[in-house]
């Protein structure tokens, strides 16, 4: 028992101080062991094994590390509900309506901000022609007409059984929908790094394109999205870069969106 002892002892100590060069599994294989020899022993001979000093700090790394994993993993699940045309699945990692009309908040802000800059680059842009002001009125107004839109577009997407228009005038909801799609196939991502704080979890991912002419207009934009946890799960709940993403999503749409594509929406 006592040389069982020395080597859990041992372990703990080798295991916080190489936190770094460990894999995760490896990790949480140690945990496990130390935390089952633990079980064996009576209360009165503990006295090794400091909860504050020893198991509480493993046991901080290994919730990080379930987090983590559970994070990698709820991205992987999204991807495939998108990728599969399955929106109940993903439905139950996101509430879209929530995330939709926030993010919508957030870009129009960001848009009046700079308006003056944005109509400077894009002065055929009637947008952002009349001041920060009447762009926030005008989007106010028309706020409930731009979700609609999105929320239909992707509605197209999701539906197996859509049959693509031959044009955007013959059906603009259902041909965005399709052209949705594309954009989607063409798009890879990465994640660079999850962090785990108080009540939320952040994933750095790098969204990029192919070599396809959706892929190449997309390029490449390096996403934080923060997930929150929801009885047992982990659900997205916002993107925190919103506003640095504006710029270049901007110039994508006033790059590449055809004139012929008119939504029908005028000042």
């Amino acid at each position: 028992m006592e040389n069982k002892k020395d080597e859990i002892v041992k372990k703990i100590y080798y295991t916080l101080n190489n936190v770094q060069n460990l894999s995760n599994e490896e990790i949480k294989k140690n945990y496990e062991e130390i935390s089952d020899f633990i079980k064996t022993l009576p209360e009165n001979k503990r006295g090794a094994f400091s909860w504050e000093h020893c198991v509480e700090p493993l046991c901080m790394i290994v919730n990080g590390i379930f987090y983590e994993d559970e994070c990698k993993a709820t991205i992987e699940k999204m991807r495939n509900a998108i990728n599969e045309k399955n929106l109940e699945d993903l439905t139950a990692h996101v509430d879209v309506d929530k995330f939709l009309n926030e993010g919508y908040d957030e870009v129009i802000d960001e848009l009046a901000i700079n308006c003056e800059k944005f109509h400077k680059m894009y002065p055929h842009d009637l947008l952002f022609k009349f001041g920060s002001t009447a762009l926030r009125f005008y989007n106010e107004k028309f706020r409930s007409i731009h979700l609609g839109f999105v929320k239909r577009t992707m509605n197209a997407y999701f539906d197996k059984n859509l049959v693509p228009p031959k044009s955007f005038t013959a059906h603009p909801i259902d041909f965005c929908g399709v052209e949705l799609g594309k954009l989607l196939k063409a798009l890879h991502f990465e994640i660079k790094k999850v962090s785990v704080e108080t009540g939320r979890v952040i994933a750095d991912v790098k969204i990029f394109g192919d070599n396809s002419s959706y892929g190449k207009m997309w390029g490449s934009l390096d996403f934080k999205f923060e997930f929150v946890m929801e009885g047992e799960n982990l659900k997205l709940n916002r993107i925190l870069n919103v506003r640095e993403l504006v710029a270049p999503v901007l110039d994508m749409a006033e790059t590449f969106w055809p004139s012929e594509w008119d939504l029908g929406i005028k000042f």
